[in-house]
């Protein structure tokens, strides 16, 4: 009669053969994947651990525990070996308070790192990322080491947020540095740009355009403030040498420009009131636009008053013949004299006397001598003209040479006193007293033209025309 055999083969429960923990762990902690699973300490034989006592057989770190199944009453015939790791959990890290400028994330803590974790609890709670803001308050970080987590250490974190400092639109006049900019903030920092680039040094020079400025409370730098800077440039104003006749105040000096103001240095001191009397010297004038005054242009002043001719009053003129007494007869000393029939012709320069007019007896003539736009008083002369009483021995006068180029040379009988040049318009331009028979007139620095010479000698007086080349 046939016998059916069946053989039941149960095999090896499967699972990690390696198996970590963190701390401690006990026997039913261990994994195998298999049915009704019993642990033994051998491989074969060895002894087995009840089910009961599971949870009070504390694992051993390196220590190999065996497990094998029972199916269908039948326990596999070899055991499934799993070594037990069991990790010490690490200490807390440490970490101290820290302080950020304005804002700053989770990643920038400290510690940092792929093994630490930072959450917003003491004990549960939510994991902080990386990529997180952070505000003041209280964070916490725990570290993983070969998968076991520590508990956590709590950090205090400030954020120092520096306002940007306050500032408004500013206006320099023709320079002005860094230093001279302001604001309202501590720890000022001015740049050049909105952001980055390194601080200005206070001695830079600015210009027009838009500077940034930031403050530092605590440490920590803000964000800048735009800040509008206008340098004005207002030029020195333009003029030339000016010369006053006699006297002058300020309000007569000239120069081109916007509200001028004069002074007496090229820097420094107040201005000039505009009725302050005018000496020969240099003044300074400056001009203001847009509210800011330029450097000074410098002007040569000066104060011409010729001095009055001087001559006798009542002078006597002998000629052969009418003609032969005219205004050049009269003798004066004086620069550029110029000869006038009238007090008030003289003193506003109206009609002068031409070369070679006849004189009249008993008639006063002005005299005034001229320097540039200058006039000086007149001298008044009266001419007492004698015809006939005493001549001038013609032949005795000697010229040479006519032309002439330079050096004029007049001798006569007796002694010459006097020898006065005009030119045609009457302008006397030479006036010596030689008192000698031989005189030597230098011409060099005349122009060509015809000149009348006149000689005196003895109260008398002759004249020639001479032409200088």
């Amino acid at each position: 009669m046939p016998v059916t055999v069946t053989i039941n083969v149960t095999n090896v429960p499967t699972g990690n053969a390696s198996q970590a923990f963190c701390g401690s762990a006990n026997l039913s902690q261990l994994v195998a994947t298999g049915t009704n699973i019993k642990w033994y300490n051998a491989a074969t034989g060895g002894t087995e651990y009840p089910a009961s006592l599971w949870t009070l057989v504390g694992l051993v770190n390196g220590t190999t525990y065996y497990a094998s199944q029972t199916v269908n009453g039948c326990e596999s015939t070899s055991r499934f070996a799993v070594t037990a790791v069991v990790n010490p959990i690490p200490t807390a890290p440490n970490a101290s308070a820290q302080t950020f400028c304005n804002a700053a994330l989770v990643s920038d803590l400290l510690p940092n790192g792929s093994a630490y974790t930072w959450y917003d609890a003491m004990t549960g709670g939510n994991v902080v990322v990386s990529t997180a803001s952070i505000s003041s308050g209280t964070y916490y970080v725990s570290q993983t080491v070969n998968g076991c987590e520590s508990s956590r250490t709590a950090v205090t974190v400030t954020i120092n947020i520096t306002t940007a400092p306050t500032a408004s639109a500013q206006t320099f006049c023709n320079s002005a540095l860094v230093a001279n900019l302001a604001a309202v903030g501590t720890g000022l920092q001015w740049y050049s740009a909105s952001i980055g680039g390194s601080a200005l040094s206070a001695s830079t020079t600015l210009a027009t355009g838009t500077y940034y400025v930031s403050q530092t409370i605590n440490g920590c730098e803000s964000t800048r403030t735009s800040v509008s800077v206008t340098v004005n440039v207002s030029t020195a104003p333009t003029s030339n040498a000016q010369t006053f006749c006699s006297a002058g105040t300020v309000a007569d000096l000239v120069a081109a420009g916007s509200s001028l103001q004069w002074y007496t240095a090229p820097t420094g001191g107040s201005p000039i009131s505009t009725t302050t009397a005018l000496t020969s010297g240099i003044y300074y004038v400056s001009q203001t636009v847009n509210g800011c005054e330029s450097t000074r242009t410098a002007v040569n002043v000066t104060i011409s008053s010729p001095a009055t001719p001087t001559g006798a009053t009542t002078q006597t003129i002998f000629g052969g013949v009418g003609p032969d007494a005219t205004i050049e007869d009269i003798s004066v000393s004086g620069t550029n004299v110029i000869w006038y029939p009238t007090a008030a012709d003289a003193a506003a320069g109206t009609n002068a006397i031409p070369a070679g007019t006849q004189l009249v007896d008993g008639t006063t003539y002005y005299a005034v001598s001229v320097v540039g736009t200058c006039r000086s008083t007149a001298l008044a002369v009266t001419v007492v003209v004698v015809l006939e009483n005493e001549s001038f021995d013609i032949k005795s006068l000697k010229f040479y040479p006519n032309p002439v180029i330079d050096i004029l040379t007049i001798s006569y009988s007796s002694e010459i006193t006097s020898v006065q040049v005009y030119d045609i318009s009457g302008r006397q331009i030479r006036n010596m007293n030689p008192n000698s028979n031989l005189v030597t007139v230098d011409l060099s620095d005349l122009a060509t033209s015809v000149y009348v010479v006149k000689v005196f000698a003895n109260d008398t007086s002759s004249e020639f025309k001479v032409v200088k080349k």
